[in-house]
């Protein structure tokens, strides 16, 4: 793996002359070869890695792509981005993820020695308000004796959910606690 590595990474020899489509392909390949050694999740990643291909290439490649890497700057990529803005002027999700891969893609080039580039784009998320995640509800620690009691004391018209609820969080109990008291 090592040997593949170092192959794709001698692949380019003129430094001033990068293009954003040829940093993406040449980071790509690196990904894909790291997704490979994680067989075990390996149809997911390959999906995941599909959409982020798609959303790098309709939302940066698409304009960018034959520009010098080392030309692109953070005003360039916010002035294209704006769209992608909602209707409150948050940046969206996608936003955060192309801010993460120009991130990702831009270390890459400068650590492989493929572009000295002059246009930090590492604080590009910087730029964006991201609205705040709202955390999902849930019930308070305190009120779970409650609800198992409650669960206890219902009817079981739903065996398999009431069963494997209570398989997992017996599963997820620390070792001697009694999650009924």
């Amino acid at each position: 793996m090592a040997v593949s590595f170092a192959e794709q990474i001698k692949r380019v020899t003129d430094k001033d002359n990068y293009s954003v489509n040829q940093a993406f392909c040449d980071w790509s390949e690196i990904k894909i070869l790291q997704l490979k050694r994680r067989e075990d999740r390996l149809d997911d990643t390959y999906k995941n890695f599909e959409n982020i291909s798609l959303r790098f290439r309709k939302h940066v490649l698409k304009k960018f792509g034959n520009w010098n890497l080392a030309d692109l700057t953070a005003q360039d990529l916010i002035k294209h981005w704006e769209p992608l803005k909602d209707e409150n002027g948050y940046a969206t999700e996608t936003i955060r993820k192309l801010c993460s891969y120009v991130k990702s893609i831009q270390i890459f080039a400068r650590d492989a020695g493929k572009c000295q580039i002059t246009h930090d784009l590492t604080q590009l998320s910087a730029s964006y308000v991201f609205k705040a995640k709202e955390r999902r509800p849930a019930i308070p620690f305190t009120e779970l004796p409650w609800l198992f009691q409650k669960l206890e004391q219902s009817i079981r018209g739903y065996g398999v959910s009431y069963n494997v609820f209570f398989s997992v969080t017996i599963y997820i109990m620390p070792p001697g606690r009694n999650c009924m008291h």
